[in-house]
């Protein structure tokens, strides 16, 4: 049997811890650090907009990055269940 896709399932779970890894990451890099006591400036307001809204880009990018790691994990789940019935079919499995 020839298969048309070979997938190294042992190098994907590799990427999916990776991935799980850099969502950590990017998570705790989001959250808001402490405000020191500053005066206020003009631009206190639009600084505190942006970082607002840095945090919200980040915690969309780790949940984007989340889900394609469950992505990941689903198509080797699904590709080894291929994988099995094919054999079972042949005869090649028990």
């Amino acid at each position: 049997m020839t298969p048309d896709l070979e997938l190294d399932a042992d190098a994907l779970a590799v990427c999916a811890s990776a991935l799980a890894d850099t969502v950590g990451e990017v998570k705790a890099g989001s959250a808001a650090p402490p405000t020191p006591a500053v005066p206020r400036w003009q631009s206190s307001a639009e600084a505190e907009r942006l970082s607002d809204h840095t945090e919200a880009v980040l915690a969309e990018l780790a949940d984007e990055l989340a889900a394609f790691r469950r992505a990941v994990l689903a198509a080797v789940a699904d590709y080894d269940a291929a994988d099995r019935r094919a054999a079972q079919r042949l005869g090649f499995g028990g």
